[in-house]
């Protein structure tokens, strides 16, 4: 990522001439650095200097680029980053950097343009937050997911049954494609009889209340033939542990052998 993308801004100069004290209640708490207009470091404090494995002698009369690779450092978008700020504007953001070591550090950070008694700007404070920690599990996470979804069937349903998507494994196995089944209900999955029974809505009650659900279940393809999944209902919760969504995760298990063998009850089973 450049050092200008996702940025947001405002166009604010923020006078400091009677409030150095927020600065230094600031830098009690949180890693700060502060620039000259044209990117040289004038201070850093401890904070955030360990988040980079360096020491002031490291930084102290360098220039930003210290921080980053070098081809960004060459890059028209960083100049233009630094031309913005020289005019006033503070810019927030997640911004990769680079450590003394060479490891690639994740700061999510607020540039902001010190001015001078009448406005004109003097020097850059940022004010930053080591977030590459959070950024790699969140990457582990989504690696997994996406593996798990290169070799699982997986559809998405809201929380009233609704189909929101479905992978292709899951399209493969029903016969269907995604355009055919988004924005349906669950049910058309069921026959008839199973979509009626006060069952199924006791099924999806229960995930509604946040419960899990694993078992074996029939499903109907979309040429009318009968499916058998060994599949989890999954649901989603937020901050609070409130559902958001159900996903489902199922390996196919149909052995058309089976079919006839198979006893009733467990063949219109749905929970």
């Amino acid at each position: 990522m450049s050092a200008i993308d996702n940025l947001t801004g405002t166009e604010t100069c923020w006078d400091m001439t009677e409030s150095r004290h927020v600065v230094d209640a600031i830098a009690r708490t949180m890693p700060i650095i502060r620039f000259g207009l044209d990117g040289t470091v004038l201070f850093a404090n401890d904070r955030y200097l360990n988040i980079f494995g360096m020491d002031a002698v490291d930084v102290i009369g360098r220039h930003h680029s210290v921080f980053i690779r070098p081809h960004e450092a060459a890059s028209a978008g960083y100049a233009m980053f630094w031309n913005t700020l020289r005019t006033g504007r503070s810019m927030q953001s997640e911004f990769c950097r680079v450590g003394k070591d060479g490891r690639e550090v994740w700061l999510q950070a607020t540039y902001m343009t010190i001015g001078d008694p009448v406005g004109e700007p003097r020097e850059i404070l940022k004010i930053a937050q080591d977030v590459t920690n959070a950024r790699e599990h969140a990457a582990d996470h989504q690696s997994m997911l996406e593996a798990i979804s290169r070799s699982t069937a997986i559809i998405e349903f809201a929380l009233d049954g609704t189909i929101l998507s479905a992978n292709a494994h899951y399209l493969a196995i029903t016969g269907y494609t995604e355009f055919a089944i988004r924005g349906r209900h669950h049910r058309m999955f069921l026959t008839p009889e199973d979509a009626h029974d006060p069952s199924y809505d006791r099924f999806w009650e229960r995930l509604r209340r946040g419960e899990f659900i694993r078992s074996e279940f029939r499903r109907i393809g979309s040429d009318g033939r009968p499916i058998w999944l060994q599949a989890s209902y999954n649901p989603i919760l937020d901050a609070n542990g409130k559902p958001t969504r159900i996903v489902k995760i199922a390996t196919d298990i149909t052995n058309p052998s089976s079919f006839t063998t198979r006893p009733r009850a467990m063949r219109f089973r749905t929970r």
